[in-house]
């Protein structure tokens, strides 16, 4: 009886929302359920080879299947090719030089926190000093020492404790 209460004091446009989203959620269940994502080096044939501005030997690499080729030429292109954003990865040591000589005791806090994170400690969430481990276990609560169940998103009952 409260959840029919509930839909009457829903103004049109929220119940459409509502039931839009909770179809989605099925929909994607099921489609995750009938074919599971799985990555393939065979994408990067279809999205890296179209891009305009890959040159041919990342190009054939691609179509020849030659991973390792495919990988170098990327990387050549990438560290070769004019900056696209504000920090030029050239410009970091330089950069981080400067940064350096401005304000040195933010360098070894920044060390600290560095070598805390190698080795699996991170502040998340305002928590300090959680322990992830190395590699971190992104599926963990460490904080609470659960793990949520290997499930669709949609089926975490993430409100009950």
């Amino acid at each position: 009886m409260a959840t029919l209460e509930r839909l009457r004091s829903l103004s049109g446009t929220e119940l459409r929302f509502r039931l839009t989203s909770e179809l989605r959620k099925h929909r994607d269940r099921l489609r995750a359920a009938l074919r599971p994502l799985r990555w393939s080096r065979r994408h990067l044939l279809g999205s890296l080879a179209r891009t305009p501005d890959n040159p041919a030997p990342l190009r054939s690499a691609l179509a020849a299947g030659d991973w390792g080729g495919a990988h170098h030429a990327l990387v050549t292109r990438l560290t070769t090719r004019p900056p696209r954003f504000p920090l030029d990865p050239r410009a970091l040591p330089g950069l981080a030089a400067e940064i350096a000589a401005r304000f040195p005791e933010a360098r070894a806090r920044a060390a600290a926190r560095a070598n805390r994170m190698l080795d699996g400690h991170y502040d998340v969430l305002g928590y300090r000093n959680v322990r992830y481990g190395s590699p971190p276990d992104w599926h963990g609560d460490p904080v609470h020492g659960r793990r949520p169940p290997m499930a669709f998103w949609s089926q975490v009952p993430y409100l009950d404790p």
